[in-house]
């Protein structure tokens, strides 16, 4: 089902790290997968450490921060 121009949402996830096994990873990239499919946008506000490829839905943002405490 597809969405009205009108009805469109911007929906940004936020993940800190990566990991190839990691199951909010898999989780993430089936959510933003469905809205997206469903005509939504979708952006992912992580750090360097996931990689492009691994994302494949919508756009990516890289904020700065090693440590937790930068990140927030």
């Amino acid at each position: 089902m597809q969405v009205k121009a009108s009805e469109k949402l911007n929906i940004g996830f936020v993940r800190r790290g990566f990991s190839s096994s990691g199951g909010a990873e898999a989780y993430l990239r089936r959510v933003a997968g469905a809205l997206m499919a469903a005509g939504h946008e979708a952006t992912l506000f992580t750090t360097n450490d996931w990689p492009e490829k691994e994302w494949g839905s919508g756009r990516i943002m890289r904020v700065p921060g090693e440590r937790p405490i930068a990140f927030a």
